[in-house]
């Protein structure tokens, strides 16, 4: 389950904005928004107020993203369909249905191997955060893992 400050993170960096400017906005000091983003704070209902302020975003819209947030979607995973997304993700064949196609994208953009420039970072941690959404930690890594496979036999 994705935390308050999680949820936070993840609209601020949707929103393009750094971690200095949404806590210059919000008219909280930066280190405090850090520690709540990463769970290691909580806020005053106020300060999460300015925070959603500042966001142009709703308390409520927030708390109902967190909620559906809860669980992953239960995609089921098969083993070919497995080796289907990586074959896709390394860009061998194109995926079968949409869904994998925009589990595909999602994945190539949190594949380690080049260095993201700024537009790159501010796509990584919200792909990360919707393939937690959608699948559990075990299923990313089984997919990462066979793509690193795919990957090795390639070169």
């Amino acid at each position: 389950m994705l935390h308050t400050g999680q949820m936070v993170f993840m609209m601020r960096v949707t929103a393009g904005l750094t971690q200095r400017e949404l806590a210059l906005q919000a008219g909280i000091p930066q280190p405090n928004l850090s520690n709540f983003e990463k769970g290691k704070r909580d806020v005053m209902v106020s300060t999460l107020r300015r925070i959603c302020g500042a966001l142009g975003v709703r308390m409520s819209e927030l708390f109902r993203q967190e909620e559906e947030c809860a669980e992953p979607a239960g995609v089921k995973l098969s083993r070919p369909r497995i080796e289907a997304l990586a074959t896709a993700i390394i860009g061998r064949k194109k995926a079968k249905t949409k869904e994998d196609a925009a589990l595909a994208d999602l994945f190539k953009k949190i594949m380690p191997g080049k260095k993201p420039g700024a537009s790159g970072v501010r796509e990584l941690y919200p792909a990360w955060l919707r393939l937690r959404q959608i699948l559990s930690g075990s299923d990313i890594e089984s997919i990462v893992a066979r793509v690193r496979d795919a990957q090795s036999r390639a070169a």
